[in-house]
C-alpha cells in the first residue's frame, strides 16, 4: 500500500504529473477529506492507466519521451510483496508450488505445477485447483487494498467452482478484474463501515484450454494486513 511504501508514493505522484500534462485530473487526498473518491479512483487505475500517446516500451520511454519504467518497477514490487505475503502467511502455497506470474489490466494470474498437485488418477487434485483459484481472488483483493492505500484482512465468504475438464498438465488461475463501481463499493464499505465485499470470477486454464471456472465472494475487514 502507499503508506510506508516510498516507491508506490513516487509512482503515484509521477502518474498525477503525467495525468495533468495529458489533460486528466487527479487529487492527492487522504481518507475523510473532500475528493477522497477521486483519489481512490486514481489509485485503482494505477498500473493500468495509460495517457494517450504514452506507450510502455522496453526502453521505458513512450512516444512523447516520458519515462514509464517506474510503472513496471512498481508492478514488480507489488508482485514481490504478494509473493512474500503468500509464502509467510499462507504456507500451503509452498506445498502447492504456487507462483505469482502476472498482474495487469487482464487480472492477476497464479500458476501451479501438476507434479505437486496430483490425484490418484494422475490429473490435478480438485482441492488444489480450488485452492489456487481461491488464492487468485484473494490476491487480487489484497493488491487492490494495497494499491488504494487501505489496510484490511481479506477472507473468503463463499464460493462455487465448476470443473469442466480433467487437468493433465500445469495450470494457471486468472482472477478477472472487477468493475470499477464494484471496487468502489468494496473500498467505501471498508472505509466507512470497516467491512467491504466483492464478488470475483476466476478462470482456470491448462495451456489455452479453459478447464474450470470459479466465483467467490470476498470480504475485506478493517485491520493492518495489506502492507
Amino acid at each position: 500500500m502507499f503508506s510506508g511504501d516510498t516507491s508506490a508514493k513516487a509512482g503515484s505522484l509521477q502518474e498525477v504529473v503525467l495525468s495533468i500534462i495529458m489533460g486528466h485530473e487527479c487529487a492527492i487526498l487522504r481518507p475523510g477529506r473532500p475528493g477522497y473518491r477521486r483519489t481512490r479512483k486514481c489509485a485503482l487505475d494505477l498500473g493500468r492507466f495509460r495517457p494517450s500517446g504514452v506507450d510502455d516500451e522496453s526502453s521505458g520511454a513512450g512516444s512523447h519521451g516520458y519515462d514509464t519504467s517506474w510503472r513496471r518497477t512498481m508492478m514488480s514490487d507489488e508482485l514481490g510483496a504478494l509473493r512474500g505475503k503468500l509464502a509467510t502467511e499462507i504456507p500451503v502455497t509452498l506445498h502447492l508450488g504456487l507462483e505469482v506470474i502476472g498482474h495487469d489490466a487482464g487480472g492477476l494470474t497464479l500458476a501451479a505445477p501438476l507434479s505437486k498437485n496430483l490425484n490418484h488418477q494422475g490429473t490435478a487434485f480438485a482441492g488444489s485447483v480450488n485452492a489456487v483459484a481461491t488464492l487468485a481472488g484473494w490476491g487480487w483483493v489484497w493488491l487492490t487494498l494495497r494499491r488504494s492505500g487501505l489496510e484490511g484482512h481479506v477472507v473468503l465468504q463463499d464460493s462455487t467452482i465448476q470443473y469442466l475438464k480433467p487437468i493433465d498438465a500445469d495450470f494457471t488461475a486468472t482472477c478477472l478484474p472487477a468493475m470499477d463501481a464494484e471496487v468502489e463499493r468494496l473500498l467505501a464499505g471498508l472505509t466507512r463501515h470497516g467491512r467491504g465485499r466483492l464478488a470475483l470470477g476466476v478462470e482456470i486454464r491448462s495451456g489455452a484450454t479453459l478447464v474450470a471456472t470459479f466465483t467467490g465472494r470476498y470480504v475485506a475487514l478493517a485491520g493492518a494486513s495489506a502492507g
